[in-house]
């Protein structure tokens, strides 16, 4: 028979605290972690932004999408569609803002940075800001320079000569 390993009082406590700790998990594979090292588990929540490890766009063909519901596996996004947790990973502050972006631009159903005639644009720097028409080349040229406020689609665009001629 082997002899026990003699601990101090300090030391069983730390064991007696880890071993509460690991909820389950096999002695064998605390051994492992402690000798080989261990990555931790990401937490996934509802609301969180995913991406898929492989760089491919999930079935919705975006390359960022929303969790809506979390099981022990999978995560959901768009309602229904699942995905293992291992297969993805979450996204980064500038993947987030990039696809935040595309959603605002999806909505009017224009691609990023998609300008048209007729587009009135707010630039900063002023209080009210300067009102610009037209010249769609310019308007991207600001926006990828970050000088632009917003900007009013020319479909969103209310005449009133034509409410004027209809009376």
């Amino acid at each position: 028979m082997t002899e026990k390993v003699k601990l101090t009082r300090e030391q069983a406590d730390a064991i007696d605290t880890m071993a509460r700790a690991t909820k389950g998990m096999l002695v064998v594979d605390l051994l492992r972690a402690i000798q080989e090292g261990y990555d931790v588990e990401p937490e996934y929540k509802v609301g969180d932004w995913i991406v898929r490890l492989n760089g491919t766009t999930f079935l919705n063909d975006k390359a960022v999408v929303r969790v809506d519901k979390v099981s022990d596996i999978h995560l959901f996004y768009d309602h229904d569609i699942g995905i293992d947790k291992i297969r993805i990973r979450h996204a980064t502050p500038e993947e987030i803002k990039v696809e935040q972006e595309r959603r605002v631009w999806a909505k009017i159903g224009r691609e990023v940075g998609e300008f048209r005639k007729g587009d009135v644009r707010i630039t900063k720097g002023t209080v009210s800001g300067f009102v610009r028409t037209n010249c769609e080349k310019n308007a991207k040229d600001e926006y990828e320079n970050g000088e632009l406020k917003g900007f009013y689609p020319a479909e969103s665009f209310i005449s009133f000569e034509e409410v004027e001629s209809n009376a």
